[in-house]
């Protein structure tokens, strides 16, 4: 059965009702990492994500306010080092509402897709980074992934020129306000969140080349590896859009 990661946020007006002790009970449930806390006699619902460094912190606090800037609901977000606080709460009613769990699960779900669940579990059992550097593996590693990049990532010239060849598709995988806000002439927008249902219409005989707003954004990484795993050709835009106008490049608004 559907979970609450898989509704859409409903309207919330002025007035609507908060979520019951009961109901709080039933969705909490889904949620069961979150806590309820109260703040000047307002309930919220609050968690803690954790990560190896401050760089990873930064690039889901963005992930997450791309995802509600999507479904129209907005956490406080807190980013430090190893750590990003995010609470949910609806203004409007000064209280919980079904909304602020359907967002804690999407947001769950989020945390779970970048893998650091995994990475967190082994962190104090694993090497240091600088020890494993030192390894003759790592050096292999070291070159295998170099290499890699230069076949994987695309920069905002050498697409622009693939674009004019007319032998590339460009993925645009923001926010439909955001891609019509402004985006790379010829890009098609499926955002992050409903790729895995709209494969059918992406080639296969061209490579596809995602990209998202910048380098802190990890979305697009996201949507290049759900499409590698596909079996599609696939590459990533490096800086995203931030970087493609930085290089002068035109955009287009829809």
């Amino acid at each position: 059965m559907a979970g609450l990661g898989s509704e859409v946020c409903g309207p919330c007006r002025a007035g609507a009702p908060l979520v019951s002790d009961e109901e709080a009970g039933r969705l909490g449930a889904e949620v069961p990492l979150w806590r309820v806390l109260e703040v000047e006699g307002i309930k919220r619902l609050e968690r803690d994500f954790n990560f190896p460094d401050f760089t990873r912190a930064l690039l889901f606090t963005d992930a997450v306010g791309a995802l509600a800037e999507k479904f129209g609901h907005h956490p406080r977000l807190v980013t430090e080092w190893g750590r990003v606080k995010v609470t949910f709460w609806t203004h409007k009613i000064s209280g919980l509402h079904r909304n602020d769990y359907v967002m804690a699960a999407k947001t769950d779900e989020l945390y779970g897709r970048s893998g650091v669940e995994d990475v967190m579990t082994r962190k104090h059992s694993a090497k240091t980074v600088s020890e494993r550097a030192q390894t003759p593996a790592a050096r292999i590693a070291a070159v295998e992934y170099f290499k890699a990049k230069l076949d994987y990532e695309s920069t905002p010239f050498d697409l622009k020129e693939r674009i004019d060849a007319k032998d590339v598709f460009v993925l645009d995988v923001r926010d439909a306000k955001s891609y019509s806000d402004e985006h790379i002439p010829g890009a098609v927008n499926i955002p992050l969140e409903e790729l895995s249902k709209s494969c059918s219409i992406l080639p296969k005989d061209k490579t596809i080349v995602t990209y998202c707003w910048n380098l802190t954004c990890h979305l697009s990484t996201t949507a290049a590896l759900e499409l590698a795993e596909k079996g599609f050709k696939v590459q990533e835009l490096a800086g995203g859009i931030r970087e493609w106008k930085k290089n002068g490049l035109a955009v287009d608004r829809k």
